[in-house]
């Protein structure tokens, strides 16, 4: 990931306010396929953004009915600057399909050093529009001098990019690709996960690590089951590998699947069930997606699935109003919506969208574009096939790097 030039604190906040009035102004907007959306009738969500070297939270909501820009700007509760002047480049959360009771936060400085912060989020309440980001524990520093648990292998560098969580927090998978820090390297990717303690406060510890036997340049992938306390990843060299499985704090390895394909492989998650049937996974490629069933036990790999177009980001489906299996899929310029195992509607070309995701508290959908955001009401995309949608301009957006949703707010007010 390419970052641009640090930015003042100035900018900073002007565009996380653009970001807010944005994000405040689609609670009130109406939509064809459902008809007038209920003011009361929504979950006011807090947002997590993250520009550069800072995060901040945003209340989604608290603006909906003001046009002044004072009180505007105070929707922005909370910011922080990362460690080191260090850029953002993934995270996820603890409890991530309910409460987001912890926000990790991955970032890697100039030097290519890695640190993960961590954010109690229960404490992320919007007092009198005010607020504050509060950290869990200290910041951990990833390098080669971590303590280690014993007989855990010394890794011998680190290139960290991206970041797993736990159920409850407490242990952190984290994949390194070393070809992202130094064209030149030779090392393999590998993957490790670091003991926090039970209240995420002890000293962080290695408590695995393992090599992964993939061809340099190949992206990794990894994925928590949080309920199962399962680790699965990718492995292999060229295009032909195995999808393993890693019980968390046992560290058990077990191999899913043989001779999967895994070139051009995008993503790897939870499918949830289909029909009631067993647990789904879908392992997701650039041309194609395959279903897992029963990915816990005895594995069974379907037929892979062609898009009829390059895909570069999938997100499932999981709200419990529309039915399981369905999942949304991002190309270049199009939003595509799959009912497994076949297309059911593309909802817009030419959003050229960076990023989006799925908030099931509202069953909406935001994609993060180049100075806008626009937002589809999730549950209308499968009836029909015009939907229509939010759309706002936010200059500077194209420097955020990460965002998503992180709770329903907790509104205090005191006198």
């Amino acid at each position: 990931m390419k970052y641009k030039g640090a930015m003042r604190r100035f900018s900073f906040l002007f565009m996380c306010f653009g970001v807010l009035l944005m994000l405040v102004g689609c609670s009130a907007a109406t939509f064809a396929v459902t008809g007038s959306s209920e003011e009361g009738s929504q979950s006011n969500i807090v947002f997590a953004v993250a520009f550069q070297d800072q995060i901040a939270l945003i209340d989604g909501k608290s603006l909906t009915n003001t046009t002044d820009a004072a009180i505007q700007q105070d929707s922005l509760f909370a910011s922080q600057a990362l460690p080191n002047a260090s850029q953002a480049i993934a995270f996820d959360f603890s409890r991530r399909d309910s409460r987001r009771e912890e926000l990790f936060l991955l970032s890697r400085d100039a030097n290519n050093t890695a640190y993960i912060s961590v954010f109690d989020m229960t404490k992320a309440n919007i007092a009198n529009g005010d607020g504050a980001l509060v950290s869990k524990r200290a910041v951990v520093e990833v390098g080669v001098g971590m303590a280690r648990a014993e007989n855990v292998l010394s890794p011998s560098n680190f290139c960290v990019t991206d970041i797993q969580s736990s159920q409850s927090g407490r242990y952190l998978a984290l994949v390194s690709n070393q070809r992202s820090c130094d064209d030149g390297s030779f090392e393999k990717n590998a993957i490790d996960i670091i003991d926090l303690g039970e209240d995420l406060q002890a000293e962080p510890e290695l408590v695995f690590h393992k090599d992964l036997n993939q061809a340099i340049g190949e992206n990794s992938h990894i994925f928590i089951d949080q309920a199962a306390g399962v680790l699965f990843f990718l492995e292999g060299s060229q295009d032909q590998g195995t999808l393993e499985k890693l019980n968390i704090p046992n560290f058990e390895e077990t191999t899913v699947l043989r001779n999967l394909d895994i070139e051009d492989i995008i993503d790897i998650q939870r499918f949830g069930q289909i029909n009631d049937s067993d647990e789904e996974m879908i392992i997701a490629r650039t041309t194609n997606y395959a279903v897992v069933t029963n990915y816990l036990d005895t594995a069974t790999l379907a037929s892979p699935i062609e898009y009829g177009e390059t895909v570069k980001q999938i997100f499932p489906n999981a709200s419990p109003f529309t039915p399981k299996g369905r999942f949304f899929a991002l190309s270049d310029t199009e939003l595509f919506i799959y009912d497994s195992p076949q297309l059911v509607n593309n909802v817009s070309t030419f959003v050229n969208a960076q990023d989006a995701f799925y908030e099931p508290l509202n069953d909406y959908v935001y994609l993060l574009l180049n100075g806008r955001i626009q937002r589809y009401n999730a549950l209308g995309v499968f009836d029909v096939p015009n939907v229509s949608l939010d759309s706002f301009n936010v200059s500077a957006l194209e420097d955020v790097h990460l965002f998503s949703w992180v709770r329903e707010a907790s509104v205090e007010t005191t006198p």
